[in-house]
């Protein structure tokens, strides 16, 4: 038998009654501790991001095996200027689908704006995938009308640093603990 309770439904199941109100489903919350870092990580490797998907110098940024940051920077360049990011989404908890353009050779001779950019672009796309490494497919295409030439960089820095030891070289006062 379904009756009708605040626009949700009645079900009466062995003559007991469930009511499914419109509160919200707590167990639904996420917290997001660092809301402007994005993960993707598998087993013991995680990769921390920015929110454009890139490493920048972050502390809490980096592709990070056993605690330990192998990458503290790293960041694709079309003719010395950051892509812009069009999509980035995870697709599953160890991978990542990101989408970016950057302007034309004769639009970045000026300080094109995103509606320029739109107009004739070189696309950027990243697959990337985190299993027993970093695995990462570039694509690149040219949706201007013209051959188009362009210098494309990978910006990468590595320093090998340990996650505990970072945190308490932000929080010196933490590090002094005294034995009772």
């Amino acid at each position: 038998m379904f009756l009708t309770c605040s626009g949700r439904y009645m079900l009466s199941v062995s003559s007991q009654t469930a009511c499914l109100m419109n509160s919200p489903d707590h167990s639904l919350v996420r917290l997001r501790v660092r809301p402007e870092t994005i993960y993707v990580s598998k087993g013991r490797i995680v990769l921390a991001t920015g929110r454009d998907r890139f490493i920048d110098n972050g502390s809490d940024q980096g592709l990070f095996v056993h605690q330990k940051r192998l990458l503290s920077r790293y960041r694709y360049l079309i003719n010395d200027r950051p892509p812009y990011p069009v999509s980035v989404s995870n697709v599953a908890q160890h991978s990542r689908l990101g989408y970016y353009i950057a302007p034309a050779p004769k639009v970045a001779r000026r300080r094109p704006t995103i509606s320029d950019v739109a107009q004739e672009s070189i696309e950027l796309r990243l697959s990337r995938y985190v299993g027993e490494g970093l695995h990462e497919d570039v694509d690149l295409a040219n949706f201007t009308r013209e051959e188009a030439q362009f210098m494309r960089e990978i910006d990468l820095d590595a320093d090998f640093a340990d996650q505990i030891l970072e945190f308490f070289a932000f929080h010196p006062r933490r590090l002094h603990a005294e034995c009772v």
